[in-house]
């Protein structure tokens, strides 16, 4: 049997938006007809509470595992059955954590736009790097920017982009502090379940969700990108220049004041 893409969202700064990235991934992946694990790690249980909530889909199949060898017997499981398999890494170092990185195809880490998210994401960089180190080949992984703003962009946003632009770091999505997003983590369901919300709010939200889906399953092999043999790592370039671009036009303003 052809192994299942199993993903970890993994950071070590609390509140930066990791099990909110890795339900909203599981909604579009099921929405899609995709059958998903979900595994959650993290002592928080914060995962686990949302899929054993009134309203989740009957195609996403949730675990919970305290210990590496609970984590591979959950995995194992989920491959005989699953089309993609997603891992919610708890937070501190451990050898969990290591092992869910060791077996994950793609690491993603969620950053808020601060500067302790920006740190706590080089923390996990590096993580991964050592495991890439132990293991002796490469280990892909992206980065999702997190809970932004929905107009206005500040600095430290511009910074982190800028900083992961340099370090040919691919941005997945750019995930906006939806409304949409809160609820679902707290009452259950996905994107496509939650109600009282006005058709453009649910609209908005699906198509990002949808492009953030779109990029990982070209960075896991789910999709090919036209005219390639092979999903790379480039697969969020196009939000990569276009944050660079933003950068550009905000420095060239600061330009224009000061003179």
């Amino acid at each position: 049997m052809p192994r299942r893409p199993i993903i970890a969202f993994a950071t070590s700064k609390g509140g930066a938006g990791k099990t909110t990235s890795l339900i909203i991934l599981a909604s579009v992946f099921e929405k899609k007809g995709g059958k998903v694990a979900v595994i959650d790690t993290d002592p928080a249980n914060a995962l686990w509470r949302w899929a054993t909530k009134p309203g989740t889909p009957k195609n996403i199949f949730p675990y919970r595992a305290s210990t590496a060898e609970e984590m591979l017997d959950a995995i194992d499981e989920a491959e005989q059955t699953c089309h993609l398999i997603l891992i919610d890494v708890e937070g501190r170092a451990s050898d969990l954590g290591t092992s869910a990185i060791a077996k994950a195809s793609l690491v993603v880490i969620p950053v808020q736009p601060s500067e302790p998210d920006g740190v706590e994401a080089s923390k996990t960089i590096r993580a991964v790097r050592a495991v890439e180190r132990s293991i002796e080949r490469p280990k892909k992984f992206c980065t999702v920017l997190n809970a932004l703003p929905g107009a206005i962009r500040g600095r430290t946003f511009y910074d982190i982009v800028e900083t992961f632009a340099k370090n040919d770091i691919s941005i997945a999505a750019h995930l906006t502090n939806r409304e949409i997003y809160k609820r679902m983590l707290m009452d259950g369901g996905t994107i496509y379940t939650i109600e009282d919300l006005t058709d453009r709010q649910r609209a908005t939200a699906q198509k990002e969700a949808f492009e953030f889906a779109d990029n990982i399953a070209l960075l896991v092999g789910l999709r090919k990108e036209e005219g390639a043999s092979r999903p790379t790592v480039e697969a969020a370039e196009g939000i990569i220049q276009a944050s660079k671009e933003a950068v550009t036009q905000m420095r060239n303003r600061k330009r224009k004041k000061a003179s």
